[in-house]
């Protein structure tokens, strides 16, 4: 499966990223408590969910910047959702909320079609 990119509200919603144009190296580290070698590695075991259809992940950003402000994952095998914001973010199930919503409704069409 290729990343789903969303709109949801005041947030853009898009895959993990390491190229020439966007490193989600840093904030994946500081969001998850990696290292920088083991949030890359993160990063690529993302993008290998995404293409095995295991783990589908998300990188929450402000729609005026492409900053990864939280990670927003859904196990299919085990289906978990998760979300996970840096300590910055005081209260991010509510900050988040509108984000994680939209990619709930997103599971429950494409895997919880008896919901």
């Amino acid at each position: 499966m290729e990343p789903i990119e969303v709109n949801a509200g005041g947030f853009y919603l898009r895959a993990l990223r390491v190229d020439d144009r966007i490193d989600d190296t840093a904030a994946t580290g500081e969001i998850l408590g990696l290292t920088p070698e083991r949030a890359l590695a993160r990063i690529d075991e993302f993008t290998r969910g995404w293409a095995e259809e295991t783990e589908l992940s998300w990188a929450v950003c402000a729609q005026t910047d492409v900053t990864c402000l939280a990670i927003i994952t859904y196990d299919v095998g085990r289906d978990d959702l998760t979300l996970a914001a840096s300590p910055a973010h005081a209260e991010p199930d509510e900050e988040f909320a509108g984000p994680f919503a939209a990619i709930e409704r997103f599971v429950v069409a494409t895997y919880r079609q008896d919901e």
